[in-house]
């Protein structure tokens, strides 16, 4: 996710590959082994409201072509700061964690939530990114300032995310 971010969002849609340096990638290393060690579950991984559907009154849950094991609060990260969902500030995201985290048998820190947020929004970028410049799928250009602000929001003030900071504040957020 972080190398996708990268190349897509930094490198070809904002153009400042010059923001990526060695510190960067080591740094975006670091998160992902992070995130990679903590407890795994079956997770959807593209769990946001585009792929929740409710019809005749029942939930149901669309492109999961990409579930696999990983860290419970990836799909939650997806969910709570979901680009395509308006009105989801801070105030809004923490009260559904708390939430959360009352009802869920499921142990999940802020840094833990922090690192899953990270991944799963490097993840987005890249992939709006990708859509809009690649497949031509100019619609998705519209959710790389929201979700760019959202991962500013995440990483604001944590030493672990020093670099990330520095390449989110340049690429405008």
């Amino acid at each position: 996710e972080s190398e996708y971010f990268a190349t897509h969002c930094v490198t070809e849609f904002f153009g400042l590959e010059r923001l990526l340096d060695d510190a960067g990638e080591k740094e975006r290393h670091m998160i992902a082994q992070r995130a990679a060690a903590l407890p795994r579950v079956c997770i959807h991984r593209d769990f946001q409201s585009e792929n929740i559907l409710v019809k005749e009154g029942k939930v149901r849950f669309v492109d999961f072509q990409g579930a696999r094991l990983g860290p419970a609060g990836y799909d939650l990260a997806s969910l709570l700061l979901d680009p395509y969902v308006e009105g989801l500030d801070e105030e809004t995201v923490d009260r559904l964690l708390s939430h959360y985290r009352r009802h869920s048998r499921q142990e999940l820190s802020d840094t833990d939530f922090r690192l899953c947020a990270v991944q799963r929004l490097m993840q987005a970028l890249g992939a709006y990114a990708n859509l809009s410049i690649h497949k031509g799928k100019e619609r998705y250009r519209a959710y790389v300032p929201v979700a760019l602000a959202r991962l500013a929001g995440i990483v604001r003030g944590r030493e672990e995310f020093t670099e990330l900071r520095r390449v989110v504040a340049g690429c405008g957020a």
